[in-house]
């Protein structure tokens, strides 16, 4: 019960909040996946993030997410959840928002199934609205104590809707992706993912973005987290459009364990 109780706030705040710190097609989650010790509790984090930005202009961010996952034999159940406000160089507000929801089997102990779920509101990557489902297999290349090593590829159906647009633009994309996760030592950690997504049915409208997330673990529940997200887009809305094509985002902040 004790227990429960404890997890009761952060679970409130990740049904709260939205999702998503990057601008990336589908969320990074290899740094959640990878660090998931038992095999019965959930367990997530908190964090909150201080950063400086550059999308159509260069911005100073607030945000803050939440995440909650099971593992249980076989099955990996995530939800995360997050809220950005952000103010541009002309003093205007942005609320960013997004909802992710993903399920894993574990076919063999180096093939995983994956289903998920994605909505998203972005305006800062040049998104107004994005809906996306995906289905896919995860591979486990190398895991070791030290490094570990993962790849994957994924069917994306996605509807879109563009800033300064109001109708919506259908895509069906490959996502295929790499990641790493290397323990450096018992309080550093380096992981990065790259993604690259095609629409299925023209290749010359892709989608190629990476993300590195540098953690120092100060104690049992808190640690420093430095990420860095780099998108470049080829999408013919955007070349229409004269939306920007180059992103990056680079957060620092305090991250809390439970």
């Amino acid at each position: 019960m004790f227990y429960m109780r404890k997890l009761f706030l952060p679970f409130l705040l990740f049904m709260f909040c939205g999702t998503l710190t990057t601008n990336a097609q589908v969320i990074n989650v290899e740094d959640i996946i990878l660090r998931l010790k038992d095999s019965v509790n959930f367990s997530g984090f908190i964090n909150a993030n201080f950063s400086i930005s550059q999308a159509s202009n260069r911005v100073l961010v607030f945000h803050n997410d939440a995440q909650v996952e099971k593992l249980l034999v076989k099955h990996f159940f995530l939800g995360i959840g997050s809220y950005n406000l952000i103010s541009s160089d002309n003093n205007n507000f942005v609320n960013d928002n997004s909802l992710h929801l993903r399920y894993n089997y574990e076919f063999h102990h180096r093939f995983y199934g994956e289903l998920f779920f994605q909505t998203q509101n972005s305006p800062f990557a040049t998104i107004t609205n994005r809906d996306l489902v995906g289905l896919g297999i995860r591979i486990k290349v190398q895991h070791g104590k030290i490094f570990r090593l993962y790849t994957g590829i994924s069917f994306i159906s996605e509807k879109n809707i563009f800033l300064g647009d109001s109708v919506y633009h259908y895509y069906n994309r490959i996502s295929s992706y790499m990641s790493y996760n290397w323990l450096i030592n018992s309080n550093l950690r380096l992981v990065q993912t790259i993604y690259y997504q095609p629409s299925f049915d023209n290749i010359s409208n892709y989608r190629v973005s990476t993300k590195a997330s540098f953690l120092a673990i100060i104690n049992q529940h808190f640690s420093f987290n430095s990420s860095f997200i780099l998108e470049s887009l080829n999408i013919p809305i955007v070349e229409d459009r004269n939306l920007r094509k180059n992103n990056y985002v680079w957060s620092n902040g305090l991250r809390y364990d439970f």
